[in-house]
C-alpha cells in the first residue's frame, strides 16, 4: 500500500533508536511551518507541494497534528482538515498511487504566526513521539488491518464538521487520526491500539453525556 511508503521511518531496526532528525513528526512539523513564501500566510497547496512527494503518510499526518494542537480554534480550521484528512484517508484506502486535493483545499490558508506558535507549543510531545515509536505487534499494521485503520481515518474526517463548534471534540478525533498514521508508516501496532483506545474513551464519555442530558 502506497500509504505505508514516503517518509523513512523514525525507529527503524530492532533498537528501536531514532535514525536521525529526517522522517520524523518533528521534522515534518517544521517543514510545515516553513512551506511558502508569504511571511503572514502558508496555503494548502504550499503545504502539499512542501510534503507531498512524500506520500499519503504526511498528507494524513500533517491535518491531524494541526488540529490536536491549539491551532484547532481557528475558525473553520477543523472543517477543512477534516474533510482533507477523509479525502486523503479514503484515497489511501481505495489505492490511488498518488495523493490529490481539489482546489478550494489548495487555496485555502492558516496564518504562519499561529501555525508555528501552536507547532512550538507540541514540541516536546512531539519529541517524545518520535522516540518512542517503533515495529510492534504487526498484525495491527499489516495490510488488511490498514485498511480497516484507514476506513476509521475516512469516517472520522467526514464526521469533524460535524463538531465544529464543540470544544476539543475536534482535537480528540484528529488525535486519534493522527495516531492511527503513524502507527501505519512506523508499523507501531501499540500506537494503533493507543488510538483505539482514545477512540472509544471518547465514545464512551460521549455516550454518557448524551445520558445525563
Amino acid at each position: 500500500m502506497e500509504f505505508m511508503s514516503g517518509l523513512p521511518r523514525a525507529n527503524d531496526g530492532a533498537s528501536g533508536r531514532p535514525q536521525g532528525d529526517e522522517g520524523t513528526l518533528t521534522s515534518l512539523l517544521e517543514t510545515v511551518s516553513e512551506a511558502g513564501a508569504d511571511p503572514e500566510k502558508i496555503k494548502v497547496s504550499e503545504i502539499a507541494e512542501a510534503i507531498g512527494a512524500l506520500g499519503f503518510a504526511p498528507l494524513l499526518i500533517v491535518p491531524s497534528a494541526i488540529v490536536v494542537t491549539p491551532a484547532s480554534a481557528i475558525p473553520g480550521l477543523s472543517t477543512v482538515a477534516g474533510l482533507t484528512m477523509a479525502l486523503i484517508a479514503g484515497q489511501a484506502l481505495f489505492g490511488r498511487t498518488a495523493p490529490w486535493l481539489p482546489g478550494w483545499i489548495r487555496r485555502r490558508s492558516i496564518d504562519r504566526q499561529k501555525l508555528q506558535s501552536a507547532i512550538r507549543a507540541v514540541g516536546a510531545p512531539t519529541r517524545w513521539i518520535d522516540r518512542i515509536t517503533r515495529r510492534r505487534l504487526p498484525m495491527l499494521t499489516g495490510a488488511i488491518a490498514s485498511r480497516v485503520l484507514l476506513s476509521i481515518c475516512t469516517l472520522l474526517g467526514l464526521i469533524m464538521p460535524l463538531f465544529e463548534f464543540i470544544p476539543t471534540s475536534s482535537s480528540i478525533l484528529s488525535g486519534v487520526i493522527l495516531l492511527i498514521s503513524l502507527s501505519i508508516l512506523t508499523r507501531d501496532g501499540l500506537i494503533a491500539l493507543a488510538g483505539l483506545a482514545l477512540l472509544g474513551g471518547a465514545g464512551m464519555l460521549g455516550f454518557m453525556l448524551l445520558k445525563l442530558f
